[in-house]
């Protein structure tokens, strides 16, 4: 990827898996929990950012058969939840990457952002002019293993789809994007949480375009009691 040119023709934005949490004012009274987590995890400086065209999900680096179905159940549970001819897992050439890096070396040479500590994963995400994502890569740190890896990688999925977000709200039901990150998700939990299934539901709504700020979703999905 020529970062030079890319630069000037677009804007990225970094999401990490330690710090750079956004948290929001209270919000107002809305249907349910699935809404509510929603306006959480959804919005990055009060703007919605989210893919407009398909998404080619590529992997890169050596990862077994079990990481392997890890990414096709992603893959498949997302289509139910984004529209099935939005996303699809390719070979080669894709513009969601994930990187499985082998060494610590190998890993601190992809990540470059200048921050106090090295986070366990990180997606950075480049967007269009219209706040469109236009490419996303994920970054997983090399030390992580088996379940830990699922949680981190499933976290960092969740941002690189557009959840851009934490919530400090203390739900009940297991999340991917909670301020206590991956506390609230359940050892062996397959596929992606319900409130961030129905959080993506909301984000992929065709009335949704990316720009559109919080009261403008509001008021088009009709969230307020």
């Amino acid at each position: 990827m020529n970062s030079t040119g890319l630069g000037k023709r677009i804007a990225y934005m970094l999401c990490l898996t330690i710090a750079c949490f956004s948290f929001k004012d209270p919000e107002p009274k809305v249907k349910s929990a699935a809404t509510s987590y929603f306006l959480d995890v959804a919005f990055y400086n009060d703007q919605i950012i989210k893919w407009s065209g398909p998404i080619y999900v590529e992997v890169r680096g050596t990862l077994n058969s079990k990481q392997s179905a890890m990414i096709d159940s992603l893959v498949s549970i997302t289509k139910t939840a984004i529209g099935k001819d939005k996303i699809a897992r390719v070979p080669v050439a894709g513009n969601f990457v994930i990187h499985f890096t082998k060494t610590l070396k190998e890993y601190q040479a992809m990540y470059t952002e200048d921050l106090f500590d090295v986070p366990l994963g990180y997606a950075k995400t480049f967007q269009y002019a219209d706040k469109s994502i236009r490419e996303t890569h994920i970054f997983l740190h090399p030390s992580l293993l088996k379940e830990k890896q699922n949680q981190v990688l499933k976290h960092e999925w969740c941002h690189a789809l557009g959840l851009l977000s934490h919530t400090r709200t203390p739900f009940a039901e297991e999340n991917m994007l909670s301020a206590s990150l991956y506390t609230t998700v359940k050892p062996g939990t397959a596929a992606l949480p319900a409130l961030d299934r129905e959080a993506l539901r909301y984000l992929y709504n065709k009335g949704i375009f990316s720009g559109n700020n919080r009261s403008e979703v509001i008021q088009k999905l009709n969230l307020l009691p």
